[in-house]
């Protein structure tokens, strides 16, 4: 069998921290747990990163590639020199009274300068010139000429245009997508704590029925027939002491008011005075908030771990998401281990 510290199965560890019953094996069994699981919420969380990167770069690609096609469409580069269109009007008049004639020339242009990164600038100018001649009788009358560009729309504008909604399209595409592969990252992050949550219960379960429930391996008086009333008294009188023992320790303590085993508990401070009475000097008592239930539980677990080894058979998690109301039975029986090696 591999070594703990080289395996990274977070079931295998699981079933081996079920399995295991001595307190070193379970430390090291738990603390390979921690580092595998850091590790998994560390690589999802950089996919999630390097999904978000390839996201804009793509993004910005698109960009590039808009602002070059612009730049080819109008046969253009940021060292060539600027598009300059004209547009010519020439309008013929004759009198025939007089026998003169008159043509007026009027002359439009339109220079399209491309920046770098496809930015545009456009700049007209508007220039007109007349002349007139005398003609014979004979002349032809030709009566007004006229001729311009701009009456529709180029086929340039036209493909322009049809680019342009073609990129926004996409645009739109690739951001519903996105947002869709964020919504699906979000549900299955879900879906693995609501897992968890489910699994920590289960074996909080199976670890509250392995240590002997409720009434701590009690033994029924007298022997074994007609015992069923005498269990029941046996697990009222524990209870009743421990809970005694309990207020007594905590007595003093702002904050704390130990009349049960769920609610009395939930915000840590309870376990924090607990500890703190027959280890004062491991952490100021004075300055813990009720509002930081995490921070409370994780100080007085890990504390009583480390002064007294003291197996933590509660968790964390477990105490924040049943909020107010915990559960009795495991409170009890970490409160039992508690008083079993405080009072050694």
């Amino acid at each position: 069998m591999a070594p703990i510290e080289q395996i990274d199965d977070e079931a295998a560890l699981e079933k081996m921290l079920e399995e295991a019953t001595e307190f070193d094996e379970r430390k090291k069994i738990r603390s390979r747990l921690r580092e595998v699981r850091k590790k998994k919420r560390d690589e999802r969380e950089q996919k999630a990163q390097e999904q978000e990167r390839a996201f804009e770069e793509k993004m910005h690609k698109l960009e590039v590639e808009s602002a070059q096609q612009r730049m080819r469409a109008v046969g253009l580069n940021v060292q060539k020199t600027p598009v300059d269109n004209r547009t010519k009007t020439v309008t013929e008049t004759k009198d025939d009274d007089e026998g003169f004639k008159s043509q007026t020339l009027q002359q439009e242009s339109k220079s399209i300068s491309v920046g770098p990164g496809g930015s545009s600038s456009v700049t007209m100018s508007k220039s007109v010139s007349s002349s007139s001649s005398s003609t014979t009788s004979t002349d032809k009358p030709k009566g007004k000429l006229s001729f311009s560009a701009e009456s529709a729309k180029t086929k340039f504008e036209e493909e322009m245009e049809v680019k342009k909604r073609e990129r926004e399209e996409k645009r739109k595409q690739d951001e519903a997508k996105f947002k869709e592969q964020q919504m699906q990252r979000k549900k299955e992050a879900y879906e693995l704590k609501k897992k968890q949550a489910e699994d920590a219960k289960n074996r909080k379960a199976a670890l509250f029925n392995k240590f002997g429930g409720a009434g701590g391996g009690a033994k029924p008086a007298g022997g074994g027939g007609g015992g069923g009333g005498m269990r029941v008294q046996n697990a009222t009188t524990i209870k009743q002491k421990l809970l005694e023992w309990a207020q007594r320790v905590t007595r003093g303590y702002s904050g704390v008011n130990v009349t049960n085993f769920s609610s009395s508990w939930a915000d840590g401070l309870a376990f924090c005075a607990v500890i703190h009475h027959y280890y004062p000097d491991s952490f100021d008592f004075n300055i813990l908030d009720p509002k930081q239930r995490r921070k409370n539980f994780d100080l007085a677990f890990n504390t009583a771990e480390e002064q007294a080894d003291i197996m933590p058979l509660l968790d964390t998690d477990d105490m924040i998401m049943m909020k107010n109301n915990p559960d009795w039975k495991c409170v009890f029986t970490y409160v039992q281990s508690l008083y079993r090696h405080l009072n050694k």
